[in-house]
């Protein structure tokens, strides 16, 4: 299924549980996709309503589904404040112009560890957007 979301591989479909399953994968990784980019899930799925590569039956089931969007705030930070959990929404770029990070991507632990290790070594272009969590779901930012 995996391999057949993008469309049919080729000589056809290998059976209609592949087919749907494929289609359904497509459907919600592109959803989240866009919510975890900073979209509304009510406007993720009208993004997706106007592409035709989706099943509007789909799109309808999608809509029914109760998804909890998680409050986000931006903050502009030094790489020293960054924690794991927040999202980069801007690409992260060393002094050197080379991107270390794209935008939307989560910051783990270990991309964390990476970019102090490279902050040290070369220098990141600070402060970096990010966008905190917020609302029940902390990553320990403070203010000082």
């Amino acid at each position: 299924m995996v391999e057949c979301q993008s469309g049919p591989p080729p000589g056809g479909w290998p059976s209609a549980t592949v087919e749907t399953g494929s289609r359904l994968l497509r459907v919600t990784l592109d959803f989240d996709d866009l919510v975890a980019h900073g979209a509304d899930p009510a406007t993720a799925l009208e993004r997706m309503a106007t592409s035709r590569k989706y099943q509007a039956e789909f799109l309808k089931a999608l809509a029914q589904v109760q998804v909890e969007h998680a409050k986000r705030e931006v903050m502009l930070l030094p790489v020293a404040k960054l924690k794991a959990g927040m999202i980069t929404n801007c690409n992260v770029q060393a002094k050197t112009g080379l991107m270390i990070m794209g935008t939307g991507q989560e910051i783990t632990e270990s991309a964390l560890a990476r970019l102090q290790a490279f902050s040290t070594r070369v220098g990141i272009v600070e402060p970096i957007s990010v966008q905190v969590p917020t609302a029940g779901h902390t990553v320990g930012v403070t203010g000082d």
